[in-house]
């Protein structure tokens, strides 16, 4: 089994390469924030072409794999489809590497978990995806769970 994380872009390199792609980016925090996305509804809110918008899906979803297809939350049958767009693992990595406040990162993180539930999230994949935001939010990652005593300089495993 591969894991997501082998194949995570490191926090110090972009997932872009060159310019910063300001409208895929606008558009990721959009997915991560509200869940989905429809291709139909987002020439109006982004203010841009329909092709546009289109060129940008398709390259978040076929060359970078941020993004991919999703049942719209609404669907009935005998209803035309619609295009909806989920947040993929390497969307959650690299929307963590934009460095977003907390209360963006939980709801990132809630969104990708209840639209991914058929794909079970392990504590330790939930741990890397917290450790990853941790170490872009404060600097450095440190663990929750253990302290060093600044007078003796002895590690103890107690709660804080």
């Amino acid at each position: 089994m591969v894991s997501v994380f082998s194949k995570m872009p490191k926090s110090a390199r972009k997932w872009h390469p060159r310019k910063e792609p300001s409208l895929q980016i606008r558009i990721l925090k959009h997915i991560a924030l509200k869940g989905t996305l429809s291709q139909n509804d987002a020439p109006k809110l982004f203010k841009r072409s329909h092709s546009t918008i289109s060129e940008a899906l398709n390259i978040m979803r076929k060359k970078r794999s941020l993004i991919e297809f999703t049942t719209p939350p609404d669907f009935k049958s005998g209803q035309r489809h619609r295009k909806y767009y989920k947040i993929t693992a390497n969307g959650l990595v690299a929307f963590i590497d934009q460095n977003p406040i907390p209360y963006e990162f939980w709801v990132a993180l809630m969104w990708h978990c209840i639209l991914n539930s058929e794909d079970i999230i392990s504590k330790n994949q939930l741990d890397k995806y917290y450790n990853l935001f941790i170490k872009k939010y404060v600097g450095y990652s440190f663990p929750l769970r253990s302290w060093t005593d600044p007078k003796s300089g002895n590690k103890n495993n107690r709660r804080l």
